[in-house]
């Protein structure tokens, strides 16, 4: 299983653990581990943009909706059909 990490937007309101915050920053470093955290803020002639953003790990390398495709989707009427006869 390959892990790797990259930065993303943190969600609004998220606790993030305080003890992994990075500061404030101009330029975005490559992430070291997972749940570190920084504001990134960008100063330009039409003011400022500010992000907070966390580094997440990636650990997947199957994709996560291939198991769901294979399974039969139900529809309202308590009929089951595979997705890949339904064209979709």
């Amino acid at each position: 299983m390959t892990v790797g990490l990259w930065w993303a937007l943190a969600p609004a309101g998220v606790a993030l653990d305080p003890a992994r915050y990075l500061g404030e920053l101009d330029q975005l470093p490559e992430p070291r581990l997972g749940g570190e955290w920084c504001d990134v803020r960008i100063h330009d002639d039409e003011g400022e943009l500010s992000w907070r953003l966390v580094a997440v790990e990636a650990g997947r390398e199957d994709s996560l909706f291939e198991a769901r495709r294979e399974e039969p989707i139900k529809l309202e009427r308590g009929l089951t059909e595979p997705l890949e006869k339904r064209g979709g």
